[in-house]
């Protein structure tokens, strides 16, 4: 039942559809919500651009049995006409036309495909209010093999040529503005540390991996994401990056698991600094033991089996029911890739300026993941960001908040990290500074 909602969309827009008018503030952003059609649903997220066009992700499905991979489908004949909100999807001959009106941050109305009609209800979530059209960056794509990989590519107001990084995301199911809109955390971490570094004069490019958002048909439905193929990913953004008259000095930004695709793609192609946000020092085979270490003794062995078997390259069959959402057989061909590379061994490749930044409120990873990777690289410079959280906010001790702070877009990402990180990409690549940096 992917887009077709288990029915042929056959639907005709109407011949008297207004003309799509400019976006307003107040519409640009994403858009979470439901389509519900014959008692089933689909989770959606409708993203609609500062440059006119718009687009939907297909995020999940209810207990109907449909399938749950995420899709991405442009939108057309989008017509803004406040209050009324109309666009249309057309998926290879299929069409569906969706009709909404818009309350506040919310828009609700029908759609009909062949005759079905349905309901769908959107709630405005993942773009902050600090940033405005000209913040969140142009499209660009990148061109491969086996389908587009689209990003937003972020210019500061400088004439002449800039520096630029390249952010990278974490792959698990995390977009380019550091959502992960399947778990519902919109908080635009990166897209926040995007515009805040233009501010200060560098550019920047963050992208979603295939699989994700706009990139999902990138990733065949039923094909298998080998971590190896986001290192080559990162790596061909990184060469088209250098190749571009626009820019002087190119880096990389890793963050969360993104920082080993970072490092392996910086060491292959050779950049003029890196930084490493909230990742791990740890082989992510360790990592996962760590974690599940917990576990009652039946479960742990088991997945401590599992384990073994793909770090030694194999893949194993018979998973059992409460270990199949880690080791299903998706998953497997990605961490026996993953497997292959070691944090520390990729920071120890790096001749090139380094920083690592970790904060001391990240549920997620503790500070001695960022000890690991400074040890394994002594020449890094490694900095402790008292109270910042894993994306990327000042939080106290409270861990409701911690958690709240997830799913809060308008919350200002950390002040130090933006400070800190600014000003050693600027000292690293030979700019003027603007401030205090950090020491090793």
């Amino acid at each position: 039942m992917r887009v077709a909602l288990g029915a042929a969309l056959v639907a005709l827009l109407s011949s008297c559809a207004p003309k799509p008018s400019a976006f307003t503030p107040d519409l640009i952003g994403s858009w979470q919500g439901t389509i519900s059609i014959e008692a089933r649903k689909l989770s959606i997220l409708v993203h609609f651009l500062p440059d006119g066009t718009a687009r939907m992700d297909i995020l999940s499905a209810d207990s109907a049995g449909a399938d749950s991979n995420t899709m991405s489908f442009p939108l057309k004949d989008v017509a803004f006409r406040p209050p009324r909100v109309d666009f249309a999807l057309s998926a290879g001959s299929d069409l569906a036309v969706f009709r909404g009106e818009m309350t506040g941050a919310r828009i609700q109305g029908s759609f009909e495909q062949a005759g079905h009609r349905g309901t769908f209800s959107l709630a405005k979530s993942g773009v902050s209010a600090r940033i405005g059209p000209a913040q969140s960056g142009i499209n660009v794509v990148l061109r491969t093999a086996t389908g587009d990989l689209h990003g937003s590519l972020l210019l500061p107001a400088s004439a002449g040529a800039v520096p630029v990084v390249l952010i990278v995301a974490a792959a698990e199911g995390m977009d380019r503005n550091g959502n992960v809109p399947a778990a519902q955390a919109m908080n635009d971490c990166l897209l926040l540390y995007a515009a805040d570094l233009a501010a200060r004069g560098i550019a920047s490019l963050r992208y979603d991996q295939r699989g994700v958002g706009a990139s999902a048909p990138a990733l065949k439905p039923g094909e298998s994401l080998l971590f190896s193929t986001l290192v080559d990913d990162a790596a061909s953004w990184l060469t088209n990056l250098k190749r571009d008259k626009r820019f002087d000095r190119v880096a990389v930004v890793g963050y969360g698991q993104g920082t080993l695709v970072a490092m392996a793609a910086a060491a292959r192609v050779g950049v003029d600094a890196v930084v490493l946000i909230s990742g791990p020092g740890e082989p992510a085979d360790a990592l996962m033991k760590r974690q599940l270490s917990g576990e009652p003794n039946g479960l742990r062995d088991a997945a401590f089996r599992v384990i073994d078997r793909l770090k030694a390259g194999k893949e194993v069959a018979g998973i059992p029911p409460s270990l199949s959402a880690l080791f299903g057989r998706a998953e497997q061909p990605y961490l026996i890739s993953k497997f292959r590379y070691d944090p520390q061994a990729e920071i120890a490749k790096l001749t090139v300026p380094v920083l690592v930044v970790q904060g001391t409120s990240d549920l997620e990873l503790g500070a001695e993941e960022a000890e690991l990777l400074h040890k394994a690289n002594p020449r890094s410079f490694l900095d402790l960001i008292r109270g910042m959280n894993h994306v990327l906010r000042m939080v106290s001790s409270d861990n409701q908040a911690n958690v709240a702070s997830y799913n809060n877009p308008n919350l200002p990402i950390s002040a130090e990290l933006v400070q800190v990180t600014a000003e050693f990409l600027r000292l690293s690549l030979g700019l003027p500074l603007q401030g205090a940096v950090v020491t090793p």
